[in-house]
């Protein structure tokens, strides 16, 4: 008996994902609709409308599931059990297979490719039926899968004022003719009593969602030409400058809005610890002094973001702040003013032990006593710190610490602020600066 093994390309959904994550983000500001159900009114007996949705949720989906059920399909072997009375395997190969279709066709109307996908639609290359290959596949998804007692919207098959209905879809165990299976359907208009075979064969459905996969190529096209499109637009888009709202913290919340829209992604915390920092209130005036130079940091390098958001650049270049850095590292410095934990120390464990409340977000309660106590020694070599602030408070005085130590060491952040009084506690004379600067790797 034969049984059949697929070998899907999945490097193309790879290489949309690579240019998504590029700058094709941008797509996601655009709406596409979706069926939904309406809201009931009197007189009113619409069963769908059209309403916009943005796309972003749509697009991570078909991804996803695109190369989840590829790489499902590809573990795969059909035909492996011709005794079952019904072809299971099959009716699950063509599910997955309709769906990875359905997210090409999604993604192709989002991404503006609807002439191309026409074209695709049209063809007539695989199956030579009455329809295109399209249609004739959904027609067999809808007799087999989905609508097994009532298919009745593919007229090239089923005829107009007719539906057709399939009892089962069963392997066949000589294959003589070329073809796999065979689906026993009745076709009312002409007979209630008499069914008739549809013959299936696997390799014509495995060729056909291979084009499709193979379509992908135009989708990623027209990313890239969106891409062209969104970045123009959004140069254009001024980015309102933080003298115009009343606090900085709005400045922050809609730079963090701008971020995502012009399709930079991964960084969407650093704004609401930002937002964090400013809104809180210290207590201890002298924390007051040392909190401003972490906040005048923060400025600084969201003054770099705002520059190469209004640009819309993307890459190493000045707007990312970072001067001086390790040639093969990329970082920008508002990342690196966000997490100035990120490098080492001359005392890592305690460091890591402050890290690890930071992401974990754990009550200082539920720290070991004698741990609390070193953690309490450390960061108040930097600023007053008792712990019995509140826990914003105690967030905003932790990240100060954290900050004013890394100006103390040999690392990223260091080398990239400003040796002026704004910002750092102890600046340098113009020699050590010099022996400073030129000790940095290039």
């Amino acid at each position: 008996m034969k049984s059949y093994t697929f070998s899907f390309d999945i490097t193309k959904i790879d290489e949309l994902e690579s240019v998504l994550w590029n700058r094709g983000f941008l797509c996601f500001d655009k709406e596409s609709e979706v069926n939904v159900k309406p809201i009931p009114m009197p007189g009113k007996n619409k069963r769908t409308e059209r309403v916009p949705f943005k796309s972003r949720a749509r697009i991570d989906c078909a991804l996803h599931r695109m190369k989840d059920i590829l790489e499902y399909l590809n573990t795969m072997e059909l035909g492996y059990n011709h005794e079952i009375k019904q072809a299971f395997d099959f009716y699950e190969f063509l599910v997955y297979e309709c769906i990875v279709i359905d997210c090409i066709e999604s993604l192709a109307k989002i991404f503006g490719v609807k002439q191309e996908l026409s074209v695709l639609k049209a063809q007539q290359n695989i199956f030579h039926q009455n329809g295109s290959d399209w249609d004739y596949v959904e027609y067999i998804r809808s007799l087999c899968m989905v609508h097994p007692l009532e298919t009745a919207f593919h007229p090239d098959y089923n005829d107009y004022r007719n539906f057709h209905c399939s009892r089962t879809v069963r392997w066949d165990r000589t294959s003589q003719d070329g073809y796999d299976l065979s689906a026993i359907i009745y076709d009312p208009m002409y007979s209630d009593t008499e069914f008739r075979l549809i013959r299936l064969k696997v390799s014509q459905f495995e060729e056909f969602l291979k084009v499709c996969i193979a379509f992908l190529d135009k989708i990623i096209e027209g990313v890239k030409a969106y891409e062209v499109v969104g970045i123009e637009k959004y140069k254009k888009q001024i980015i309102k400058q933080p003298i115009e709202y009343k606090v900085y913290s709005e400045y922050i919340a809609a730079l963090s809005k701008e971020y995502s829209e012009r399709g930079y992604y991964n960084q969407e915390n650093c704004f609401s610890d930002f937002i964090k920092i400013f809104n809180t209130e210290i207590t201890d005036n002298d924390n007051k002094t040392k909190v401003e130079f972490y906040k005048n940091a923060i400025k600084l390098s969201l003054s770099y973001l705002h520059k190469r958001l209004q640009n819309m650049d993307e890459g190493k270049g000045e707007t990312t702040g970072i001067q001086h850095d390790y040639s093969y590292n990329y970082t920008e410095l508002f990342i690196e003013v966000h997490s100035p934990d990120n490098l080492g120390s001359s005392n890592y464990d305690i460091r890591d032990g402050i890290k690890e409340h930071l992401d974990t977000c754990y009550s200082f309660s539920l720290i070991p006593e004698n741990r609390m106590e070193a953690f309490k020694k450390w960061i108040a070599e930097f600023v007053n710190f008792n712990g019995t602030e509140n826990d914003s408070e105690k967030y905003v005085l932790i990240m100060t610490a954290l900050y004013l130590d890394s100006l103390n060491r040999n690392c990223t952040l260091n080398w990239n602020i400003p040796n002026e009084t704004i910002y750092r506690e102890k600046i340098m004379s113009d020699e050590e600066y010099e022996m400073f600067v030129n000790g940095i790797p290039q």
